[in-house]
C-alpha cells in the first residue's frame, strides 16, 4: 500500500513557521544579498526554529540543480552561470548575521568541468577570511566521486564536511539521481581519512527496513563517519516520491541510541531532523572533543621499518604544531608486522640467541631501534598499537602513560577471563605474577620526544610463539611468553581484539577516535 501526499500527517510532524524579529532579520539579509538557502528551497520544517535563532543554511551554485532526485524539492534543469560575487556575498551575510557557525550546501553542478568544486573552495576561503572566528560545516555533492575535486574542499579546511547517503542501499537507485551508495561512501571515507570530521544523513519513511537502517549505520562507521542525522522524509510535492511510513518519535529515539552504541560521536534523530539541524551545537561539542581527538588508522600488515618511518613523520608534525601553538591531530596506528626481532637502545645483543643464517631460515628480520626496552618479536597474529600522543596535552608523565597502556591491555584480555598483571621493573602485561609459570602476554616499548610519544605495545593474540624461543624476550631468561589464543584454548580473531582494544583506548585515555 502507498500513501498520497494528502495523507494526514501525525501530530508530531506539525511545523512551526518562521516568526520573531530575528527570523525577519535573517530573511531580509537573505533577500538583500540575493542569497539562496536550502531552508526555503527545500521547505525545511525547522526553518522557523533556526531563523528564530539567527542561523540559516546557505545554498551556493544557484537554485537550479542538474539532478532530479525523487525526494528533493529544489528546482531541476539547466543552471545559470556561477555568480563570481557569491563567495563575497556569502561571507558578508555570515558577518551581518553574526554567526559563530555557518552551514553551506549546494545544488549539483554536473554542467561544470569541475562540478563546482573550485567555487566551493572559493566560498569557504572567503567566509573564513572575513570571519576568522567562524566555524563551518559544508554539505557537499559527490563531485561524481572525483578524489581530486573532493580534495579541493578538504584543502579549504572547513571544520565539518557532510555528504548525505540520503537512504539505504536498496532504495538509492529509486530515490537519488546519478549518485550511488558506494560512491557516496567513498567520498565520506576520503573526508574522514583527511582528519576532518565526516558527517552524513539519511531519511526514513521511504520503505526501508530496520535491518537496512542498521546496515547503513555500520557502513558509515566503517568509512569513519562520526556524525549522523536521521529524519522523517516528508513529500514536498505531488511530483516527489510518496511517503511509505511515518516513523514514530520513539523509534527515532531508539535509532539514536543504537547509533551512539555503534560508535557515532553525535546522532540527531527525530522526525523533523534535517542535515544541518543543531549543526551549531554539534560544532561546539566537536570542537571541545577535538581537543582529545586522535585519528585511528588500521594499517593492516606493514613492515616494521615503514611503520617506524611513519611514526617519526607523525611525531615530527605534532612537535612542529606544538612549537607554532597550533592544534594537533593525534594518531593511533594499528598494525601487524611481518616476522621481525627488534632490539631497544639499552638492550643486549646476547639476548638474540640465533645467528644471521638462522634468522634467514626463519624468514625474519633483526633491527636495532631507538626505543626503550630490550629485545622482542613482532609477527603475524600479534596486534601492535602505536599511539602518537602529546603527553603534555593529556597531562601525563611517562610512567603514568605506560601504566595506562598496560590498563588498556589488562581490560582487553579480561574479556577472555584472563587476569593481566604488572610486574615491578618490567613493563608490559603478565599472567600468573610471582609464580613459576609467570609469562608475558604483551610487550611495551615507548619512545618520547618533546613529550610526544611513538611506539607502544604488542599484544600476542594468535601469534606463533615458537619465534620467542630464539631470544630472551625483553631480556628475561626465566620467564615465558604466551598469547590470548593459547590461554583460552580456542581460536581468537585478531579483528575482534582490534575492536576491544579500540574501545579501551577511548575509555582509558578519554579519546574521541576518528
Amino acid at each position: 500500500m502507498s500513501y498520497t501526499v494528502n495523507r494526514r500527517k501525525p501530530e508530531w510532524l506539525r511545523i512551526k513557521l518562521p516568526q520573531g524579529s530575528i527570523a525577519g532579520n535573517v530573511q531580509q539579509i537573505i533577500q538583500k544579498h540575493n542569497i539562496h538557502t536550502i531552508c526555503s528551497s527545500g521547505l525545511c520544517p525547522n526553518r522557523g526554529e533556526c531563523w528564530g535563532c539567527g542561523t540559516a543554511t546557505f545554498m551556493i551554485g544557484g537554485d537550479i540543480c542538474t539532478r532530479a532526485c525523487k525526494f528533493c524539492n529544489v528546482k531541476t534543469g539547466k543552471p545559470l552561470p556561477l555568480d563570481p560575487n557569491e563567495p563575497n556575498n556569502i561571507a558578508q551575510s555570515v558577518k551581518l548575521m553574526g554567526l559563530k557557525h555557518a552551514v553551506i550546501t549546494s545544488v549539483d553542478r554536473d554542467d561544470l568541468a569541475d562540478y563546482g568544486a573550485s567555487h566551493w573552495a572559493n566560498v569557504i576561503r572567503a567566509v573564513k577570511e572575513l570571519n576568522p572566528s567562524v566555524t563551518m560545516e559544508v554539505l557537499i555533492p559527490d563531485f561524481q566521486g572525483k578524489n581530486d575535486l573532493v580534495r579541493l574542499v578538504i584543502d579549504a579546511k572547513p571544520e565539518v564536511i557532510s555528504h548525505n547517503l540520503e537512504t539505504v542501499k536498496s532504495l538509492t537507485p529509486k530515490v537519488r539521481s546519478k549518485a550511488t551508495y558506494q560512491q557516496s561512501l567513498s567520498v565520506i571515507k576520503q573526508v574522514a581519512e583527511s582528519g576532518i570530521v565526516a558527517k552524513s544523513g539519511i531519511m526514513l519513511g521511504l520503505g526501508e527496513t530496520r535491518e537496512e537502517i542498521l546496515e547503513t549505520m555500520d557502513d558509515l562507521r566503517k568509512v569513519g563517519c562520526h556524525a549522523l542525522t536521521i529524519g522523517q522524509y516528508l513529500q514536498p510535492s505531488a511530483a516527489n516520491v510518496e511517503v511509505k511510513e511515518y516513523v514514530t518519535p520513539e523509534t527515532f529515539a531508539e535509532y539514536k541510541n543504537i547509533g551512539l552504541e555503534k560508535g557515532f560521536t553525535f546522532v540527531e534523530s527525530s522526525p523533523l531532523v534535517r542535515s544541518s539541524y543543531h549543526a551549531d551545537k554539534q560544532a561546539r561539542a566537536l570542537d571541545e572533543q577535538k581537543k582529545n581527538t586522535a585519528k585511528l588508522n588500521d594499517l593492516g600488515e606493514k613492515s616494521y621499518k615503514e611503520t617506524w618511518d611513519l611514526q617519526l613523520q607523525l611525531q615530527s608534525e605534532i612537535i612542529q604544531e606544538k612549537e607554532q601553538n597550533k592544534p594537533s591531530t593525534y594518531h593511533i596506528l594499528l598494525v601487524e608486522h611481518p616476522a621481525v626481532y627488534t632490539l631497544g637502545r639499552n638492550g643486549k645483543q646476547t639476548n638474540m640467541l640465533i645467528n644471521e643464517k638462522q634468522l634467514q631460515s626463519n624468514h625474519a628480520e633483526f633491527i636495532k631501534v631507538d626505543r626503550g626496552g630490550d629485545i622482542t618479536f613482532h609477527g603475524k597474529g600479534q596486534l601492535v598499537v602505536y599511539p602518537i600522543l602529546d603527553l603534555e596535552h593529556f597531562r601525563l608523565g611517562l610512567k603514568e602513560y605506560i601504566h595506562k597502556l598496560e590498563e588498556v591491555v589488562i581490560n582487553t584480555i579480561a574479556h577472555f577471563g584472563l587476569k593481566g598483571e604488572r610486574v615491578d621493573r618490567a613493563t608490559g602485561v603478565w599472567l600468573d605474577k610471582g609464580k613459576q609459570t609467570e609469562r608475558k602476554i604483551c610487550a611495551i616499548g615507548v619512545k618520547c620526544s618533546r613529550f610526544v610519544t611513538m611506539h607502544g605495545f604488542a599484544l600476542n593474540v594468535n601469534t606463533d610463539l615458537s619465534y620467542f624461543s630464539n631470544i630472551n624476550p625483553c631480556g628475561f631468561i626465566d620467564k615465558g611468553v604466551t598469547s590470548i589464543e593459547k590461554e583460552v584454548g580456542e581460536n581468537v580473531n585478531l579483528n575482534d581484539i582490534k575492536l576491544i582494544v579500540t574501545k579501551q583506548l577511548k575509555k582509558v585515555f578519554n579519546l574521541n577516535l576518528l
